[in-house]
């Protein structure tokens, strides 16, 4: 299992910081993209793609592709009871505010961490697979639940999400992949009406172009997000 990677920011060891979650098999790491940031940046690179980002279980989108086997909860269980209390009291950190953020599949992880842990305040969805089949019946419930409301009623608590997608994702080949800059609308819209703050800023390229600027995109709005929210 590959450890995390944590880039330092410009504060210190309270300072806010930004989970960027990452599949075991992405061997890149996040090099410049994580430079000049105010906030603390860490990778995880422990992940099984298309088992740990996908909320519940869904057929494959191809017939011969892989399905996706929906252990996004014990993933997310693992993450913020083990994987990132045991990484911040090893590197000495307590930051005052967590960030998540995640690309494709991830960055449909990244919301649904949002969403089912307080542990975040704000979540970066860069190109996020928000075609997930169910994911508007999941998103109404989770918004109406008391917990996301007590959230939302304050501004010390109020989430916020992030999204970027590039202009060209919606003439995907795959059918459901062409529903994503629609659902993306909707997510954010509901996200908005539900009392959270949310963002949506498309950028040239299709799923797999420009990805690199997109991230960037995601990290710069969380930082700034962020350190403004902590006041540092």
């Amino acid at each position: 299992m590959a450890d995390p990677v944590l880039f330092t920011g410009d504060g210190g060891p309270s300072s806010p910081c930004i989970y960027v979650v990452c599949g075991k098999e992405e061997r890149n790491d996040l090099g410049k993209l994580a430079q000049k940031r105010s906030c603390a940046i860490v990778q995880t690179r422990d992940a099984d793609f298309f088992s740990d980002f996908s909320p519940w279980p869904e057929k494959a989108l191809t017939p011969d592709g892989p399905v996706f086997s929906g252990g996004a909860p014990a993933y997310l269980r693992t993450l913020v009871t083990t994987t990132i209390p045991a990484f911040e009291r090893a590197q000495g950190l307590a930051p005052r505010a967590r960030g998540i953020c995640g690309y494709s599949l991830a960055g449909l992880f990244a919301l649904y961490a949002l969403l089912e842990s307080d542990l975040f305040c704000a979540a970066a969805c860069v190109s996020a697979s928000l075609w997930y089949e169910g994911w508007p019946a999941y998103l109404a419930d989770a918004v109406a639940r008391p917990g996301w409301r007590e959230r939302c009623a304050a501004p010390a608590t109020r989430p916020y999400a992030f999204f970027t997608l590039g202009n060209k994702e919606r003439n995907a080949p795959n059918p459901r992949m062409r529903t994503v800059r629609t659902r993306t609308d909707e997510t954010v819209r509901t996200l908005i009406s539900s009392g959270a703050e949310a963002e949506f800023q498309r950028m040239p390229g299709t799923h797999f172009t420009f990805v690199d600027e997109r991230v960037d995109a995601g990290l710069a709005h969380l930082d700034a997000h962020l350190i403004r929210r902590t006041g540092e």
